[in-house]
């Protein structure tokens, strides 16, 4: 049991380490064309996890979500939509996913998914065009910790999204950096006092 106290110790340890590094790296967003941007991923340069992305284009109709086999369309709470660039011209390769939880896309998109007639769907789509599509936008967010992801969700994307890179990133839309999560250094730090003490006594 003891070497679980030291996991759950470590990871907490991370994870505020990891919220300090992002706040006090970026006390604001950082603007950036998003051309730069995805070129400093793929050049495996440092980036800024706090981010005010420009230049952006957004399409719906090729968002993903992921579900259980309980799972329900009318449980997706979260879609993934490939970042592209404003320029017109159609990446060879998708590098920023933008991860959305806002309810009135979520419900947008869920309406999109279940229409199987084409001219309803048509007609769906140029009433929402401009939600559906969005062009030359600006998007505030930061980075997904690494932590967060496994190999089995890397692996779902993949499937999912060909194009995918895989040094691919994900934005979580409107999300700032947490500095809340701070808390958790203090509290790592105790429990690793609380095993030690507790290694102490039984020795003694």
């Amino acid at each position: 049991m003891k070497i679980w106290g030291y996991l759950i110790a470590i990871a907490l340890l991370l994870a505020g380490l990891t919220a300090a590094h992002t706040t006090y790296k970026n006390p604001k967003p950082t603007e950036i064309h998003f051309t730069k941007y995805s070129t400093k991923i793929l050049a495996k340069e440092d980036t800024p996890e706090w981010l005010h992305l420009t230049n952006c284009n957004l399409d719906l109709t090729e968002a993903v979500y992921f579900e259980s086999i309980f799972s329900e369309t009318s449980d997706i709470d979260e879609i993934f939509v490939p970042i592209k660039t404003a320029s017109g011209v159609d990446s060879m390769v998708h590098v920023v996913l933008l991860s959305i939880k806002d309810k009135k896309t979520i419900d947008l998109f869920k309406k999109l998914i279940t229409l199987e007639n084409d001219v309803e769907l048509l007609k769906y789509i140029i009433e929402n065009d401009s939600i559906i599509y969005r062009k030359r936008i600006d998007i505030k967010g930061t980075e997904r910790n690494w932590m967060d992801r496994d190999e089995k969700e890397t692996k779902n994307f993949r499937e999912a999204l060909p194009k995918l890179n895989s040094k691919f990133v994900i934005i979580e839309e409107g999300v700032k950096p947490s500095k809340g999560k701070l808390i958790l250094i203090p509290i790592a730090f105790l429990i690793f006092y609380l095993l030690r003490s507790k290694k102490s006594i039984k020795e003694n």
